[in-house]
């Protein structure tokens, strides 16, 4: 199920053999979560891995913020969040370094390939063995904005790939779909 605040009590429960450090980092994530911000934590597959999935809205998006479809504009209070997939491997966070996708139905695919590159230097910045998921989604939240460049104004594009994904490899590597 998807998990907002309080949600982590429940969750806790499903992962037993979890390390602390696996569930003090889930516990501070769940408390920095905004309204409106969700957090789901799937179950351990059978190599170990487990994803952890968290709808975060960008903070600081310009007011009023127009949205613009071809020459109709739309001006919004809010826009739908950005998600961030991690999936996280067995050994997290030993010497691993976890793998992430970012979606967003009102990005463009370079707009999250910029938005991953600001998390691959988060990740690069914290080193390996280093918990992540709090300061991916505290970057996302407070800096994404700027590195987006976004002004009052946004202009949506088809790009024939709804919801628009920006997957990473293992190796960090953007593999943008067009």
């Amino acid at each position: 199920g998807v998990f907002g605040r309080g949600g982590w009590r429940v969750c806790a429960k499903m992962f037993d053999d979890a390390t602390e450090e696996f569930q003090s980092e889930i516990e501070a994530l769940e408390s920095f979560l905004l309204e409106g911000e969700k957090l789901q934590v799937g179950r351990k597959d059978d190599t170990g891995e487990i994803t952890i999935s968290v709808l975060v809205r960008l903070q600081g998006m310009p007011e009023p913020t127009i949205l613009r479809v071809g020459e109709e504009e739309e001006s919004v209070r809010h826009l739908p969040p950005l998600e961030l997939r991690v999936v996280l491997p067995a050994l997290y966070p030993t010497n691993v370094t976890p793998r992430f996708e970012v979606s967003c139905e009102w990005l463009s695919l370079s707009q999250l390939s910029r938005v991953c590159a600001g998390l691959d230097g988060e990740m690069e910045e914290l080193g390996e063995g280093s918990t992540v998921l709090l300061s991916l989604v505290a970057w996302i939240q407070s800096q994404s904005v700027e590195a987006l460049e976004i002004s009052s104004t946004i202009q949506l594009v088809d790009e024939g790939v709804p919801p628009h994904r920006a997957p990473r490899d293992e190796d960090g590597a953007s593999r943008d779909r067009k």
